[in-house]
């Protein structure tokens, strides 16, 4: 994920309170646990994962290196906080109410370059992952619903909105930095995960979030595997 405001890409990961990137706090909420203060938190289990899967624990990319997108990470498998949420537009949503089958819980914010970046190809996989039973739900941090109503009156939203507006959903999720991409299979655990922008146009990101599907829910050459 790129720094807010610049025009070149970094990739970055937190890792119990440890920023591996220097600016990475530049997509931090405020009095995030990557400030100094809060180094003594517990580890990130899906975030710790997902950065042992790409291969950034003790390591650090320098800020202005070009960055791959973020694969879609196997984490151990944990079933997801519960939560209720205000939808942008009126009502709630909570654990217990997310769609049926798979669902894609991707944490972003107007304020983060690198989110506004990723929405058009979010937008592009939640409309053909649609017909197949995946959901995607987007889950704002940390910002002002009229902001996010200005910003959504003229970029077309990718799936339900829901609002974090103190960053409890995102702590009980362990998310330190946006934008990050939790999957859960149908019984809500959480299998996949990503830290940074996924490249949702890759045949492989469908595959990962396609395999998670349960046997009933695919076709029938795919359900004798």
């Amino acid at each position: 994920m790129a720094p807010a405001g610049r025009g070149k890409k970094s990739s970055s990961c937190i890792l119990s309170g440890i920023t591996l990137v220097a600016e990475a706090r530049r997509c931090l909420p405020s009095g995030s646990p990557g400030d100094a203060g809060h180094r003594t938190r517990r580890r990130g289990r899906f975030v710790a994962a997902a950065c042992l899967a790409l291969g950034l624990v003790g390591t650090a990319k320098a800020a202005d290196a070009p960055a791959p997108a973020v694969p879609l990470a196997s984490v151990p498998p944990l079933p997801a906080p519960d939560f209720t949420l205000p939808l942008l537009g009126g009502g709630t949503l909570s654990r217990g109410g997310l769609p049926e089958g798979v669902t894609v819980l991707h944490f972003f914010a107007t304020w983060c370059e690198p989110c506004r970046r990723e929405l058009p190809a979010v937008g592009r996989f939640a409309a053909g992952a649609a017909a197949t039973g995946i959901a995607v739900v987007l889950v704002d941090v940390a910002e002002a619903e009229a902001r996010l109503r200005r910003f959504f009156s003229e970029v077309p939203a990718p799936g339900p909105v829901v609002l974090d507006l103190d960053r409890r959903v995102a702590r009980a999720f362990e998310v330190n930095v946006l934008p990050t991409t939790l999957v859960l299979d149908a019984d809500r655990t959480i299998r996949l995960a990503a830290v940074g922008e996924v490249d949702w146009d890759a045949p492989a990101t469908a595959a990962a979030i396609a395999a998670l599907r349960p046997a009933a829910a695919l076709p029938p050459d795919h359900a004798k595997e």
